[in-house]
């Protein structure tokens, strides 16, 4: 198989453009059944610092046919990662050499391989979530305080479902993770692990080691930890979505930036690592003190569901109400798309704030929490729709620059 994977990868590539950019390695998918494995590999091409010459290289990620399932739903997700490594390889290579770059890029691709591992580890976990696990349970109703209840679901929603849970005591924050992950698909449940040992068997060293610490791209993950939380906040801008934090140890939710604004902190730290890597090979610790801020209780929808779901309903009726809500909300999001749509709006060109103000009123998302979870809904369905609506930041500071520059 070694001696197949660069003739099948690099087959054809000797004539390549040198590039550094976003666009500077292309990815090729192999099934290759007669050999029972799956491939997915990187071209790229690269600088020789001691050699002054240029070179085309591949990186693959090389599994059993068998596992191709699981590999598939978190494909972009390795995509992501692989193409920011790369980038990380090509600077190693102009700075030291191919001898010397292949050494110090062995640590990174360790990492980046045990954290694809933690992905996958918990796929087997629970998927279909019965209420009566979750703090809409009879027997769970006093578990927690209505108002911080629907804090953590109102940030959970406004973040796409992606939640860190932190706490002391395991089975309370499985509690947390139950309950937020009603709202969540099977397939996002599971990409999410809970804080208690789930398999006695030979794993269990390394969950006892991972429920800790956090890891990027989980969509629910609980943490054992006492006191404040001490997350990592440069792992948390790893993460390709921001992210809510639940802190169980004095009741506080917290959300990281909008989308749209958290995406452009997301790319400033990764070109700061790679430009400091190029300067003197240490990384930065970048100034990410602001990253997280508090949430606002003002969510309507929350507010109706949790008076809904505490009323006296059989278990079942609870379930079917929190169904409901969830096709409420995909409404919403839908209503947000088709009006972005109509207005043939882009990222060059979003909606303009009266528009904006107009569709709010006439969907009834005149709650700022309401329209945030509209939103993250909607970028889920239409990736770019939080743009479409609410602009680039990045585009709105070179607008302002311009201006300013004008007088």
């Amino acid at each position: 198989l070694l001696p197949f994977i660069p003739r099948c990868t690099l087959n054809g590539e000797m004539a390549r453009v040198m590039e550094f950019d976003d666009k500077s390695s292309e990815m090729k998918f192999y099934v290759l059944e007669e050999c029972g494995y799956a491939m997915s590999s990187f071209v790229f091409t690269g600088l020789d610092g001691n050699e002054r010459d240029s070179g085309v290289y591949s990186l693959s990620l090389v599994f059993p046919v068998e596992k191709l399932g699981m590999f598939l739903p978190i494909h972009k997700l390795c995509t992501n990662r692989v193409r920011y490594a790369i980038k990380y390889l090509q600077i190693l290579l102009r700075k030291d050499g191919w001898a010397k770059a292949c050494e110090s890029f062995c640590d990174p691709l360790r990492n980046f391989l045990q954290s694809i591992q933690q992905i996958g580890l918990f796929e087997s976990g629970r998927v279909d979530l019965n209420v009566q696990v979750t703090a809409f349970g009879r027997s769970n109703e006093l578990c927690f305080d209505l108002g911080f209840l629907r804090r953590a679901i109102n940030s959970h929603l406004q973040t796409a479902g992606v939640t860190i849970v932190i706490g002391q005591n395991p089975s309370i924050v499985n509690l947390m993770i139950d309950t937020l992950a009603m709202f969540n698909s099977p397939e996002e449940r599971r990409r999410s692990s809970h804080a208690s040992k789930t398999d006695d068997g030979p794993l269990r060293t390394e969950l006892e080691t991972f429920q800790r610490t956090y890891a990027p791209d989980f969509f629910l993950q609980g943490i054992i930890q006492s006191g404040e939380s001490v997350v990592d906040r440069a792992l948390v801008i790893r993460s390709q979505m921001p992210s809510t934090l639940v802190n169980l140890n004095n009741a506080s939710v917290r959300q990281t930036k909008p989308h749209h604004v958290y995406n452009v902190l997301r790319h400033e730290k990764e070109q700061q690592e790679l430009q400091a890597l190029e300067q003197d090979g240490n990384v930065p610790g970048a100034s990410l003190r602001n990253l997280f801020s508090d949430v606002v209780d003002d969510s309507e929808m929350v507010k109706t569901l949790c008076t809904e779901l505490f009323k006296p309903y059989h278990p079942s009726m609870r379930e079917a109400v929190i169904v409901q809500f969830r096709q409420l909300v995909h409404r919403k999001a839908l209503s947000v798309l088709q009006c972005a749509e109509d207005h043939g709006a882009t990222r060059e060109a979003p909606l303009t704030t009266e528009a904006v103000k107009r569709m709010r009123k006439d969907i009834g998302l005149e709650s700022h929490s309401d329209f945030a979870i509209a939103l993250a809904f909607a970028e889920k369905m239409a990736p770019g729709a939080y743009l479409r609506v609410m602009g680039d930041p990045e585009r709105k500071q070179e607008q302002l620059v311009a201006l300013l520059s004008s007088f």
